[in-house]
């Protein structure tokens, strides 16, 4: 905390008192202190954007693009968008609408004349056409078929106009998109969204500045904690549904006409994840952009959003150790059922604290008085009490702020 120094000429001595700080300082100070603690966790590596409609008001780039190469993040750094890449899709399809060139009552077919189902564009758009997504229909058939429109031919349809998230669906639109436009996907996002003035948005051009992926962090034989780099996607199963690439800066952009929204994601095989969020009563447009897989954006953006109304936010743990009270550590003694065939028993023994599962013994070491970590990977247990302070049951953390409650079986 800023120190104020007040010196006073005749008096033989000086006295220091904490500066009080403005609700925009520690507004700020807040802020700061979130992506730092998941940078400082190996949970996040990116860029945060906050912004008052289009005006930025909090910009900060964590971690590094490219860990190996010791490259740093930039405003012009791009990020696979994952699920965002909705955002660019139908803003263009939107367009496209209002040019004439499509009617959002159009049969999808009408375009693409094998697709055998007849929702329609503004049912795909708003994901209630019944199409199933990549990994559902993978689930499905074992398999997936290797175009776009054998994919959604063999999705199964759901009848109740339930909403269900389908990449399929935008890769579909983004097929209609080529079709009348008769130009490439990446020719028109360039194209198409000239009026945004995007500086690096693309599907297929050559990177620009593109961010290496990871999956995480791993100790492999003990050289320290390093990032493991991804596996790529496969940029055409990826296409107008998940294969944008961009900049945080670019995608606030992208969000100036729309009033509301709530979404996050990550790419199960690439390393890239990502959160956006506008209220639709401020306009306040948080962005978190991660080149790491791990997907805490929600929960990071869930903090920044009670910080920035000067409420309290919860923070994960540090995973250093702490001292408390070796003799608290029978209170957790017990065993714990996670399921009808699954449960672990958790002992203490010389003054420490250990997890069995399975045969295997793991310790766990105390983040506080009720939170213990293990050390091989990136998971914690919280126990929770009853009003009479009795151990009743813990939560597994795994790398998130909340995680599954399991209760205390004996």
């Amino acid at each position: 905390m800023t120190l104020l120094f007040c010196f006073v000429v005749i008096a033989c001595s000086s006295d220091k008192a904490p500066k009080s700080l403005s609700k925009a300082e520690q507004r700020l100070l807040d802020w700061e202190s979130i992506g730092k603690r998941y940078e400082a966790l190996n949970r996040f590596s990116g860029t945060v954007i906050i912004a008052n409609g289009q005006n930025v008001i909090f910009k900060e780039h964590y971690g590094k693009a490219n860990f190996q190469k010791n490259e740093w993040f930039t405003d012009s750094t791009s990020f696979k968008m994952g699920a965002a890449s909705e955002i660019f899709t139908a803003h263009i399809i939107l367009g496209l609408v209002y040019q004439n060139m499509i009617a959002l009552e159009d049969k999808v077919n009408k375009y693409l004349p094998e697709i055998k189902a007849d929702y329609t564009i503004d049912q795909v758009l708003n994901h209630v056409s019944g199409l199933a997504s990549m990994k559902q229909l993978a689930a499905q058939n074992g398999k997936l078929p290797n175009t776009h429109i054998a994919m959604a031919n063999a999705a199964q349809l759901t009848k109740d106009n339930k909403r269900n998230i389908s990449d399929i669906g935008y890769n579909l639109l983004g097929l209609i998109i080529e079709k009348v436009t008769a130009a490439s996907f990446d020719e028109a996002l360039e194209f198409q969204l000239q009026n945004q003035k995007l500086e690096n948005t693309y599907y297929a051009t050559k990177p620009k500045n593109l961010a290496t992926g990871y999956s995480g962090f791993e100790n492999y034989r003990d050289r320290g904690m390093e990032p493991i780099p991804s596996p790529n996607y496969n940029l055409e199963n990826a296409f107008s549904g998940k294969g944008v690439k961009s900049t945080a800066m670019d995608l606030l952009r992208m969000t100036e006409p729309l009033k509301q929204l709530d979404r996050y994601g990550y790419l199960e095989n690439d390393g890239f994840s990502f959160g956006v969020y506008k209220d639709k009563l401020t306009e306040q447009t948080i962005i978190v952009l991660s080149n790491m897989r791990h997907p805490v954006a929600k929960d990071m953006i869930d903090a920044y959003k009670a910080a920035s109304k000067g409420e309290s936010f919860r923070l994960p743990l540090l995973r250093k150790r702490v001292d408390i009270d070796p003799s608290t550590l029978v209170n957790f003694e017990g065993t714990y059922s996670v399921n009808d065939k699954l449960s672990f028993d958790v002992k203490a023994k010389n003054d420490n604290l250990y997890v069995i599962l399975g045969g295997q013994t793991t310790e766990l070491i105390p983040q506080s008085t009720h939170q213990f970590f293990m050390e091989e990977i990136d998971a914690s247990l919280r126990f929770f009490t009853n009003e009479n302070d009795m151990v009743i049951g813990v939560e597994m953390l795994d790398g998130f702020i909340d995680g599954k409650k399991i209760v205390k079986v004996n």
